[in-house]
């Protein structure tokens, strides 16, 4: 019925794998959980390599890092029950009848986020600036997510297998970001329906501040990558925002402005946004800055 795919690196994933077979036992289902190691260091790999102890659950290890893409593409594969539960290695579930939530709803053909939840104490100051973004930007209801359209990620995603087979995450993405938005730009090109529900995994894996600066700065790279090749159509980049809003600069010449700017108050910026609390706005304006800095072709 129910194939569990994890793609984890440098992440202890025993007490979600462990909470998950509970769960899967529970309700009597048949089940398996894969867990696919993108060639993490060697503490975590013995770590994560007990759990294949477990009756159902297979681990592996990459000999060389092939990229979330590719990783989640390999997991589908080995899969072989009808529904995938995609699931980040740094998801905490505390809801005990997740796994139930997910299999009541399910569907042939069926897209479901459960969307993605946060801790209510603030962390530490040094992540705090990922912990205010998730909280702000991403920890929505479901209702809320209906009703913009976005929201869909696989850190906590049910999908059809034929479904997901049919279109897979693009593996020229290699490096970090937005293989989310294409599959959900891919999903809606072909008019399935995504389906929200409040079934909500915590993002409990927190990055440290300058870390998460560097993850949205690599992110960015990855659009302007996309944009320089030919596998994706120029409806999927005004699918993004922050491409819409470069063309807009564009458009209104301000790209060299907002390129020396960027040049000249970097340092401050960046010491803003990781040191000082900086409201989410100010990263949104280093995003376009830093987009705007790249060297991005006509599309």
């Amino acid at each position: 019925m129910l194939s569990i795919c994890i793609a984890t690196y440098n992440y202890n994933v025993t007490k979600l794998v462990t909470e998950l077979h509970k769960q899967c036992n529970a309700i009597a289902i048949d089940f398996e959980i894969f867990i696919a190691d993108d060639c993490s260091d060697l503490y975590f790999h013995e770590e994560n390599k007990k759990l294949s102890e477990l009756p159902q659950v297979s681990y592996w290890r990459n000999e060389k890092n092939i990229g979330r893409a590719a990783n989640r593409n390999e997991l589908a594969r080995q899969a072989k029950f009808p529904y995938l539960l995609f699931l980040d290695c740094d998801a905490e579930i505390e809801n005990q009848h997740f796994i139930e939530n997910y299999l009541k709803v399910a569907y042939k053909n069926c897209v479901i986020c459960g969307g993605v939840d946060y801790q209510k104490e603030k962390p530490e100051q040094n992540k705090r600036l990922r912990w205010r973004y998730g909280v702000q930007r991403e920890m929505l209801s479901a209702e809320m997510r209906t009703k913009t359209g976005k929201g869909l990620t696989t850190f906590n995603m049910l999908i059809d297998k034929n479904l997901f087979q049919s279109i897979t995450f693009n593996e020229t993405i290699c490096t970090y970001g937005y293989e989310d938005t294409l599959l959900e730009y891919t999903l809606k090109k072909q008019n399935f329906v995504i389906t929200h529900i409040d079934n909500a995994a915590i993002h409990a894996g927190l990055d440290e501040n300058k870390i998460f600066l560097q993850k949205i700065e690599e992110s960015l790279y990855t659009l302007q990558q996309l944009v320089h090749t030919d596998t994706v159509d120029a409806d999927f980049l005004q699918f993004i925002k922050i491409y819409r809003m470069y063309c807009r600069c564009k458009k209104y010449k301000l790209t060299p402005l907002v390129r020396l700017l960027f040049r000249i108050k970097r340092p401050f910026l960046t010491y803003y946004i990781i040191q000082k609390n900086a409201p989410l706005w100010v990263l949104d304006f280093h995003k376009l800055s830093y987009f705007c800095s790249l060297k991005i072709k006509n599309k």
